[in-house]
């Protein structure tokens, strides 16, 4: 039941996670703001909690705290519910960067109770199907925002605000009710110790994710003011991103299960792989045939996801939320500093220009996914 909870509340948390770029297109206009601010607006969130969930991770592992699963997605969907009441950007940035301390809260401690209440056999199935919850999320954010945006305006934001207290209740209520790790009292030292010998296959890994979230990041923010661009409505637009990241949900579920067959390593090689051509062809085709191209290029790309935070646990076997931390937070944070590059690509280059470099970014990830440990030994957890 705890997992079925956390799972359901994965949908809720995540789609916070992708609040802020079906916001742009009414943000932008109404506090006269310019790509680039929107894109660092993006970049502080996940750049904050790609800092913090590592060090919640440590919490977790070493003190078994349950309050940051159930405080957290609170704390983060009711900041993001009051952004469209914020009239300025200097309030704005920082209140998006609190914001981010939420899902840091949450993100560690759910892809613990996974790992422990799953097999190594049927760990990379179990953490798909986690991940698979938060990328429905993801593709519902835009989906809902989008219309009740366009209908209620800027305020209408404060809406939002409902589920993540819900949200909080339920995990209070029917979540964990003892910590879900058993707390240790490993000194930080050693746990360095123990991540300095494993330096070679976390830094290939967290590379691999960095270089795969430039994509992800990129995509996800500029999609919509692409499409628009190219003449579609605003709802539209967020249909759009919802249809990409939706298929990314089906993706990641048969990725996790593909990994537990063939290995971690070469699904998330050929994954990375599949995604360039289905990205390039998206940008350069139209009408339908463009949208089965996102779907793909959805699909191909989040195929490692859940593949590469299973990775990042048998790295660190007995900090499993310290590595969830490191490749859900640190990695992708290390990904979304790029988007502030990309961001101001787009204002020079112009958004068409700035997609199709990110295009050719998952061929780098792929490379660097060959340096990755191979296929573990499945054994009982």
């Amino acid at each position: 039941m705890r997992l079925i909870v956390v799972f359901l509340i994965h949908i809720i948390n995540d789609g916070y996670m992708n609040f802020l770029p079906p916001l742009l297109p009414f943000l932008l206009p109404a506090r006269h703001l310019t790509i680039v601010e929107g894109a660092l607006l993006i970049s502080a969130f996940n750049l904050i909690s790609a800092v913090s969930q590592p060090l919640m991770g440590y919490l977790v592992d070493n003190r078994g705290q349950r309050w940051p699963i159930f405080v957290g997605t609170a704390w983060m969907g009711t900041l993001l519910g009051i952004t469209g009441l914020v009239p300025s950007y200097a309030l704005l940035l920082p209140l998006v960067a609190l914001a981010a301390f939420g899902t840091a809260a949450f993100h560690p401690q759910a892809t613990s109770l996974v790992a422990r209440l799953s097999s190594v056999a049927r760990r990379g199935l179990v953490m798909s199907l986690f991940i698979a919850m938060g990328n429905i999320g993801w593709s519902l954010s835009p989906l809902l925002e989008t219309p009740w945006l366009k209908d209620h305006g800027l305020p209408g934001t404060t809406i939002f605000v409902i589920p993540a207290l819900i949200a909080g209740v339920l995990l209070l209520v029917w979540g964990p009710r003892r910590p879900d790790t058993r707390p240790t009292t490993v000194p930080f030292r050693d746990l360095w110790r123990a991540v300095r010998r494993k330096t070679g296959p976390l830094s290939a890994l967290i590379s691999v994710v960095a270089v795969r979230s430039w994509t992800y990041f990129g995509f996800v923010a500029l999609l919509p003011l692409y499409l628009e661009g190219r003449g579609l409505p605003a709802v539209a637009a967020g249909q759009s991103l919802s249809l990409m990241l939706f298929a990314g949900a089906f993706g990641g579920f048969a990725g996790g299960y593909l990994s537990d067959l063939h290995g971690r390593r070469v699904v998330i090689a050929t994954s990375l792989i599949l995604t360039v051509p289905c990205f390039y062809l998206f940008l350069h085709s139209t009408g339908l045939m463009s949208m089965v191209f996102l779907a793909l290029a959805g699909a191909t790309l989040l195929a490692s996801f859940s593949v590469t935070v299973v990775s990042a646990q048998e790295i660190l076997p007995k900090n499993a939320a310290l590595a969830g931390g490191l490749v859900l937070g640190l990695s992708g944070g290390l990904g979304a500093l790029g988007l502030a590059a990309i961001g101001y690509l787009a204002q020079v280059l112009g958004l068409p220009t700035a997609l199709e470099y990110v295009t050719f970014l998952p061929l780098a990830a792929a490379a660097l996914s060959f340096l990755l440990p191979g296929k573990p030994k499945a054994t009982a957890a």
